[in-house]
């Protein structure tokens, strides 16, 4: 489904296309996927978590670029790890 972002949020930077024609976020350190709003400079980022598999994270990608809004998002596999 991020080919549906890549699609409709004019970022074609905050996607990587898979071999298989499949799209990934891009996270430039395997951890973070940085929103276009704070690319340029990450230590304006918002630090932004989202568990499991990635609840929602197509939806705040799409969410934190319309609006531009500064974040930083990581999926976390285990909250208790992060709090």
């Amino acid at each position: 489904r991020m080919g549906f972002y890549e699609q409709h949020s004019g970022d074609p930077d905050g996607v990587v296309q898979q071999p298989d024609g499949s799209y990934f976020a891009y996270c430039p350190d395997d951890i973070w996927w940085i929103s276009p709003a704070c690319r340029q400079d990450t230590s304006k980022c918002i630090p932004t978590l989202t568990a499991s598999v990635g609840w929602r994270l197509q939806a705040i990608m799409q969410w934190v670029t319309a609006y531009g809004i500064p974040a930083a998002v990581a999926i976390i596999s285990d909250f208790s790890t992060w709090v």
